[in-house]
């Protein structure tokens, strides 16, 4: 089974430096254009037969510029998918949450939001789904949510090195899972975005 695993284009709070979360930030121009070269990229790669994406805008729409070539492939969009709950910290700067709280986002157990705990349920639902299907995917989603989709995947060997990750926008990671072995043939590749710089 083949899995991509997509991160947005920037987005209004990422150029901001402001905590998104459920936030329905916007893409950007400059994420805008960023989710076409993805789409380019993606244009003659066919080795998947339908797109997740989460809900939030900026992931929508980033997953539409994939699609856009792939008419004929399904296009699904999950929930459980979207970026983790900041509750109180969103559209917050994050120098302002890291005075509050220490340590990986991916672990702030912030009031009105989401614990490490309950980010990793929603994310497990969704990952039973797509290997009960057993379908190639592509996952366009966030990035402390791709973290969640690594570590259930079990595409990292330790907690340290999976949080430690810092997905550029519209990195691509490609997984191979073969039975109980986990392959990365692509870790945060963001290629598209300097070819012709």
């Amino acid at each position: 089974m083949i899995i991509y695993l997509v991160r947005h284009g920037q987005s209004v709070a990422n150029a901001q430096k402001r905590s998104a979360g459920y936030l329905d930030t916007p893409l950007t121009q400059e994420g805008v254009e960023q989710a076409q070269r993805l789409g380019l990229r993606f244009k003659d790669i066919n080795d998947f037969e339908v797109i997740y994406t989460s809900d939030l805008q900026r992931a929508y729409n980033t997953a539409k510029e994939i699609h856009k070539f792939h008419k004929e492939k399904k296009f699904e969009v999950d929930t459980n998918i979207r970026e983790k709950n900041f509750g109180e910290l969103e559209n917050i700067s994050f120098d302002t949450a890291q005075l509050k709280y220490e340590g990986s986002p991916i672990h702030w157990d912030v009031k009105g939001g989401e614990s490490f705990e309950t980010h990793l349920k929603r994310v497990e639902e969704f990952v039973i789904k797509i290997l009960e299907k057993k379908e190639n995917c592509v996952i366009v989603n966030h990035g402390l949510t791709i973290k969640m989709l690594l570590y259930l995947l079990k595409g990292y060997k330790t907690e340290e090195e999976l949080f430690k990750i810092k997905s550029g926008n519209t990195a691509v990671y490609k997984l191979e899972l073969k039975e109980k072995e986990v392959k990365i043939h692509l870790h945060n590749c963001i290629e598209h975005l300097r070819e012709g710089q």
